[in-house]
């Protein structure tokens, strides 16, 4: 919509809600360039979404790597707030738990946080959780365990995930 690819290889929107896409900023030439496409297309998606049809219904899952680059876009919030009646789903990924701000990380059913030395991630995860920044449990975490938050397990549960190099 905004004419910043050729024709050639132009792609609506509209068609890529119907099927997987993966659009990958990393070839872009800068953070600055990065910031602004990606804050057009979640305004775009949001502005469709919000005339499009109310299923209550997951049909879409959007998912954001590195999100500490966009976690901060009103529209990204206003999408969390009310994706779910537009069958939109969010998974937001960032190493620092700080990076999601509480407007979004609330908006957000299910919550994984994975282990970090760092006491100030270590903390707001504490708080998120309901636990001291000592607890035992939280701070004697390994790599690749954590616990995922979510309506569906009271309380938190702790899990280890599987790195794919130990995958077959």
């Amino acid at each position: 919509d905004f004419g910043f690819f050729p024709d050639s290889e132009a792609i609506r929107l509209r068609e890529m809600l119907g099927r997987s896409v993966v659009l990958q900023l990393h070839d872009l030439p800068n953070d600055r360039i990065k910031q602004a496409l990606s804050e057009f297309v979640i305004m775009r998606l949001h502005t469709l979404l919000l005339r499009g049809e109310q299923p209550r219904a997951l049909r879409r899952m959007l998912v954001f790597d590195e999100a500490w680059r966009v976690s901060k876009n009103q529209h990204l919030v206003d999408l969390g707030r009310e994706g779910r009646a537009f069958g939109v789903g969010l998974v937001v990924s960032s190493q620092f738990p700080a990076d999601v701000p509480e407007s979004l990380r609330g908006n957000l059913a299910t919550k994984v946080y994975l282990a970090n030395t760092d006491a100030r991630h270590r903390t707001l995860v504490a708080r998120q959780l309901g636990l001291s920044p000592e607890d035992p449990t939280l701070v004697g975490l390994s790599r690749h365990e954590g616990f995922v938050q979510s309506s569906q397990f009271t309380p938190p549960c702790r899990v280890r995930t599987k790195p794919y190099f130990e995958r077959s």
